[in-house]
């Protein structure tokens, strides 16, 4: 259901729990507050929310009321004008004083900014990585036991790295032999 495009003095009244008989000796003060939640690409359903407070509960300021004077000298008057003649009429007015105030927010879906945060969180995902890892091989207190599941002793194969060259350089003596050998061969 649609809200109405305005609302009656009436109207208001009843949401802010009160009537128009209970205010009508000495008016009132109403808040009459506007959420929206929408999405902006479709302003077209959004619909707000209305929230109507009386705002004079208080004993000292009960109502809402104002008083004005208008000041005037009779027509029939003498020349020079005489100060004892001049009059006022003072009015007092009492009334449905609103304090109208429209709030919310409007959300829109980017695809820009979809795209932004996740390659920024895939760029900051190695980040996590590392501080988890700097934290427990270098500050918790027993970075010993994780250090020793984190990192895993090997032999030293250095020495072997020797031996693996002194063998290539042995296989490289026999293909040197053996193409000699070849060559006399052929020259025979």
């Amino acid at each position: 259901m649609a809200a109405p495009d305005f609302y009656t003095v009436g109207e208001l009244l009843s949401l802010a729990g009160t009537s128009y008989e209970t205010i009508q000796a000495t008016g009132c003060t109403l808040s009459v507050t506007f959420i929206w939640s929408c999405f902006t690409d479709n302003s077209a359903d959004c619909v707000p929310q209305i929230q109507v407070t009386r705002m004079d509960m208080n004993e000292m300021r009960k109502g809402f009321g104002y008083s004005y004077a208008h000041y005037y000298t009779p027509v029939a008057q003498s020349n020079p004008p005489d100060p004892s003649l001049r009059r006022r009429d003072l009015f007092k007015a009492k009334g449905v004083r609103l304090l109208i105030t429209s709030l919310g927010e409007g959300k829109a879906l980017s695809i820009s900014v979809i795209m932004l945060q996740i390659s920024s969180g895939i760029a900051l995902l190695w980040l996590a990585g590392f501080a988890a890892d700097f934290l427990m091989l270098h500050v918790l207190p027993e970075k010993k036991h994780y250090r020793t599941y984190k990192q895993e002793r090997t032999p030293d194969f250095s020495d072997l790295r020797n031996k693996i060259n002194e063998v290539e350089g042995e296989k490289k003596k026999l293909r040197d032999r053996k193409n000699r050998f070849a060559k006399k061969l052929d020259e025979t």
